[in-house]
């Protein structure tokens, strides 16, 4: 492994939790071990369109459906939703993934990876009930490019 993709592989590990790849169709292939460590799924259940049953029942149809139109267009998906985790419950997560072009221009896969936001929403959950005024979260200030496009939603 050369020292830039040695770095490269640092910088993901990182920076977020769960790191994952699909194909160009948007199923899940390989192994994910931080996929599989944060939810507690199986290799043989998270491959496919299995990953979707991680996600909260109230979040599943949202993102599912947003991320089949990201993969239709070819376009990066961000999305934040609730994530089965392996010691209980759910966690709410923020999923980013973008395509992976070849130099022909050809869609060849898909990286994401996902990023634990549950403290972050529980703390502006808390600041809304003491303050009912506040639009409180990163996803609302002026300027976020989250919930604007059409593949971006929270």
């Amino acid at each position: 492994m050369s020292e830039s993709e040695a770095r490269f592989r640092a910088l993901v590990e990182a920076s977020a939790q769960i790191v994952w790849t699909s194909d160009a169709e948007g199923l899940a292939v390989g192994d994910s071990p931080s996929w599989r460590a944060f939810t507690g799924q199986a290799e043989a259940e998270w491959r496919g369109n299995g990953w979707a049953e991680a996600i909260h029942p109230e979040d599943r149809a949202a993102a599912t459906a947003l991320w089949r139109d990201c993969v239709a267009r070819r376009r990066p998906f961000e999305h934040a939703y609730r994530l089965r985790h392996h010691a209980g419950g759910h966690r709410w997560t923020m999923a980013r993934n973008v395509p992976l072009l070849g130099p022909d221009g050809e869609l060849r896969a898909w990286v994401g990876m996902n990023i634990d936001i549950d403290e972050q929403r529980r703390a502006e959950a808390a600041l809304r009930a003491v303050n009912p005024r506040s639009r409180a979260g990163w996803w609302n200030a002026p300027g976020s490019a989250t919930g604007s496009g059409c593949c971006r939603r929270t």
